[in-house]
């Protein structure tokens, strides 16, 4: 699955706090696919996933007060299910029916 993704993070200081001065970027293994059976899969990231695109259609390392536009390519097991994404850094995560 190729995902479209546009970002931008906050002014230095609060990016700053929340990453603690390194860049943030969109890692696969924060993401989750859950099928309409409701198992979670394993893994959605895999040597073939990162490969599939060239570097210049990837989703850049952002730093801060920056805007990024890039793809993210994630293998799931079905067409139909739940994609969650729950970054590390914050106490919530969102989803999408697929």
């Amino acid at each position: 699955m190729t995902l479209d993704v546009s970002a931008e993070t906050g002014p230095r200081e609060q990016f700053q706090e929340a990453f603690y001065g390194t860049d943030y970027m969109f890692n696969p293994h924060e993401w989750k696919f859950i099928t309409p059976a409701g198992t979670t899969a394993n893994s959605v990231a895999s040597a073939a996933s990162y490969m599939c695109l060239p570097d210049a259609e990837r989703i850049p390392e952002m730093g801060p007060a920056e805007r990024a536009t890039g793809k993210i390519v994630l293998d799931v097991p079905a067409k139909t299910g739940t994609l969650v994404y729950a970054p590390g850094f914050v106490d919530q995560a969102w989803e999408w029916k697929l």
